[in-house]
């Protein structure tokens, strides 16, 4: 059976068993060091009763004789003598008594002694008090009857005495048992220590260490892109990680799968370049681009196939990007295998770290020609169509003043409705022709400094006719005198092209508010109506091309949409900004409703 244990877990393993074996064997060692210290003590005990009882009998025998010596000599040294010796005897009695009271065997052994001690020292006294009234046959008797019990005591103490010695060399020979296997347990402790030690360090190594190393592996072929390791076993954090990894590698792999399908299959030319411009892999588009395959251009430079008069800016372009490390755009023709040049867009990045220029190639011929169609159906509007226009609202001009004859009442409605349209068709006609100036990059500016009161006056004489057909009065506010620094005939259109527009969605009746305010060092020039407003999903739109509010009334529906692209455009070119905000209506006033068209321009002192 396999356990699958967490780091955590074999942690407190490789703690837990050394700790756990080191307790059982101290625990071993301490017992075995009690018995043999109990030995100790059994055998000390031992030796302690043997000396007590032989110590007891030595005194015993000195007291009998120093009785006898001191009778037949009197002498008082001798009386003093055996006096001190029956203390003696009294005093070791007591003590050997203590010595062997906890035990039972022992205890009845010492009372045979101390009987026979006590009727000794009765003797001896006798036979003293013999000896001293010179009753010499008494105390002869008396020490007859000594003598027997001193053996009969001899043979107790000796009984004792050789029990002790046999209890001594049994708990010898038991100490020395118990400290050989001391010995024993040690050595085995440790040498099954060590094997632990050996045993957890090879599991934690075939567990931890060896699986570790092979995560390491893992995740170095992860970062060299080779195929991994077989997935490792168990369900610790390890192999938790290892099968992030392999989850990791699938989605790489499938991720880098689908990346060189989109590569493969892209339309657009994608190459990477040294940093001088060396060709080192490119997609195979190049094909059905150029005309090339892909291992014929590995290699080669890019330079080889640049247009001779494009070598230098495509040069430029490419140093550019290199310097300034980002990403970045230029445009090539290209050689291609037939001979045949065509337009190329190029996006560039440099990678510092791969040292190489990624780029995409598009081919833009298409673009082109459309530009140049474009061009040509600008120009044809502008000398095959405007002029014929002018020409025409000339005549209508001329006709409505009768130059050639007074006109009926239904045909002076007719040439008013025509001059109309044709005004109308003008007008689309320098929308169009403004817008592509803008597109191309082709828009000039007069810049001089103009004060907005004749800005606005200018503005209001140009729309104040249709703004009279609809009764709608234009109320001007100019604060501070500001002054700009603007292209005036550009500013007025602006303005023209924001007034037509309030006046058109305004009801009739209402008025329109033309006002300027200073705002961090610009002029904000405002165009407030009170008209239907313009929907909140529409205020950035609204500036594109082509771009009107949805209304309701499709009459009030007119115009290019392009006024507002083009006022965006010359604001822009200002360095200015545009923008709208639209008010909605509330139950307890209707005049709130409506919308303001702002834009902002540099005043002039902030331009000087």
């Amino acid at each position: 059976m396999r356990f699958n244990f967490k780091l955590s877990h074999k942690a407190y393993i490789l703690v837990a068993v050394p700790l756990l074996f080191e307790v059982i064997f101290l625990c071993t060692i301490a017992n075995l060091l009690h018995q043999v210290e109990q030995e100790n003590i059994r055998e000390t005990h031992a030796r302690d009763v043997e000396a007590a009882a032989n110590s007891l009998l030595q005194l015993l025998l000195q007291g009998g004789t120093v009785s006898v010596i001191s009778r037949l000599t009197n002498r008082d040294d001798f009386e003093k003598q055996y006096r001190s010796l029956s203390d003696k005897i009294n005093e070791k009695s007591l003590k050997f008594g203590d010595l062997v009271k906890n035990n039972a065997h022992e205890y009845e052994a010492f009372k045979k002694i101390r009987a026979f001690t006590f009727e000794l020292q009765q003797d001896l006294a006798t036979a003293h008090v013999a000896l001293s009234q010179n009753n010499q046959l008494q105390a002869m008797r008396v020490w007859l009857a000594v003598n027997k019990k001193t053996n009969a005591m001899f043979v107790a103490a000796d009984q004792l005495v050789e029990e002790q010695q046999s209890i001594q060399q049994e708990k010898m020979h038991a100490a020395q048992k118990r400290r050989e296997q001391l010995k024993y347990v040690i050595a085995s402790g440790v040498v099954l220590n060590i094997l632990i030690a050996i045993s957890l360090a090879i599991y934690f190594n075939r567990g931890t260490s060896r699986r570790m190393a092979l995560l390491v592996d893992n995740s170095m072929r992860l970062a060299k892109k080779m195929p991994l390791m077989p997935p490792i076993g168990g369900g610790d954090e390890i192999a938790q990680v290892d099968e992030a990894f392999h989850q990791m590698e699938r989605a790489l792999s499938q991720a880098n799968r689908k990346e060189r399908a989109i590569i493969t299959n892209a339309v657009d030319v994608i190459c990477s370049m040294d940093a001088d411009f060396k060709i080192t892999a490119i997609n195979p588009a190049s094909s059905n681009a150029w005309g090339y395959r892909p291992e014929e251009l590995i290699g080669q430079r890019l330079l080889s196939y640049i247009a001779s008069e494009d070598i230098d800016l495509t040069t430029a372009a490419v140093r550019r990007i290199i310097t300034d490390g980002a990403a970045g755009n230029f445009e090539t023709r290209l050689r291609k295998s037939d001979g045949s040049f065509t337009d190329m867009l190029w996006s560039a990045h440099w990678s510092k770290d791969e040292n190489s220029l990624f780029c995409v190639a598009h081919d833009i011929r298409e673009r082109k020609e459309i530009d140049r169609l474009k061009r040509d159906f600008v120009a044809m509007v502008s000398h095959d169509l405007r002029t014929p226009l002018t020409s025409v609202q000339g005549f209508l001009t001329l006709l409505s003043v009768d130059a050639y004859g007074s006109l009926s009442e239904s045909g002076k409605q007719s040439l008013q409705l025509t001059e109309s349209s044709v005004t109308r068709l003008i007008s689309l006609v320098n929308d169009l022709l403004d817008i592509e100036k803008m597109e191309s990059g082709m828009l000039s500016l007069q810049v001089e400094t103009c004060f907005v009161d004749d800005i606005f006056k200018r503005s209001i004489e140009s729309v104040k006719t249709i703004a009279e057909q609809k009764a709608i009065f234009i109320e001007s506010s100019v604060r501070s005198e500001p002054s700009v620094r603007a292209d005036l005939d550009r500013v007025t259109q602006v303005i023209v092209n924001l007034l037509g527009n309030a006046i058109k969605y305004s009801p009739e009746g209402s008025k329109i508010i033309l006002s300027s305010t200073d705002v961090d060092g610009s002029v904000e020039i405002d165009v407030r109506d009170f008209g239907p407003g313009v929907p909140p999903e529409m205020t950035q739109a609204i500036f594109d091309r082509f771009k009107q509010v949805e209304l309701i009334d499709e009459k009030k529906k007119g115009g290019s949409g392009l006024g507002l692209a083009i006022s965006k455009a010359i604001v822009e070119c200002h360095g200015g900004s545009i923008g709208v905000e639209s008010f909605e209506s509330t139950p307890l006033s209707t005049d709130q409703c409506g919308c303001r068209f702002w834009f902002r321009l540099p005043n002039s002192g902030a331009e000087g």
